[in-house]
């Protein structure tokens, strides 16, 4: 890629195209840098270009980037140096034919700020899980209909995790959701074995507790 990144960078593919953006490099500098390359039938990825910014007011550093019909969407994220400063906000761009971005457009906010967190899909349903960093921690789940994500009250509030937790990896499988790994302390330091389990309901997100 063009951009330089030791931390926080954030992809997600659509179609044939894969796309990745933020991130920072040493001394905290912020990249906001959107770059694309496509992918091809033998597995080869075409150069890397720079199809967009990350808009004003989004987080930087690892944001959750994830796509909705045809559109990349991103949210949550740091948006500052030092870990202090982190974001709610919801922006989306169009994904044209040829990878690049139409203009971003802010859609709406998480009910909980959500820097190093993390999203389960199922359905037509999307949760943000966890997230945090240094003194701000959450345990916090909300679910969303994909149509109305970012619109806080069409939000519900589904069960929490059984603890704060930051940084974790998520996956789908039919109707559970599995959250992996991440950090349950304030400032780093505490870092867990179990996997939380999840059951998707037709919105909630249920039954969250650890294995």
């Amino acid at each position: 890629v063009n951009s330089p990144s030791t931390g926080g960078r954030v992809a997600v593919a659509h179609g044939s195209w894969i796309f990745t953006m933020g991130g920072s490099y040493p001394y905290w500098q912020m990249v906001d840098l959107v770059e694309a390359a496509f992918l091809s039938p033998d597995g080869t990825l075409s150069a890397w270009q720079q199809v967009s910014t990350l808009p004003v007011g989004a987080g930087l550093q690892d944001p959750i980037p994830t796509v909705i019909g045809d559109d990349l969407v991103v949210f949550g994220g740091e948006t500052g140096n030092g870990d202090t400063t982190y974001s709610s906000n919801i922006f989306r761009a169009p994904i044209r034919g040829d990878g690049t971005l139409g203009t971003w457009a802010f859609v709406g906010r998480t009910l909980m700020p959500r820097p190093h967190s993390a999203y389960l899909r199922y359905g037509e349903t999307i949760h943000a899980v966890g997230g945090g960093v240094h003194a701000y921690m959450t345990d916090h789940v909300e679910s969303s209909l994909l149509t109305e994500f970012g619109l806080p009250d069409r939000a519900v509030v589904s069960a929490p995790l059984p603890t704060v937790r930051n940084a974790p990896n998520t996956v789908t499988v039919g109707r559970f959701g599995y959250v992996l790994g991440g950090n349950t302390c304030p400032y780093g330091g505490c870092y867990p074995t179990s996997v939380i389990l999840g059951l998707a309901l037709p919105l909630y997100l249920v039954t969250m507790a650890s294995q």
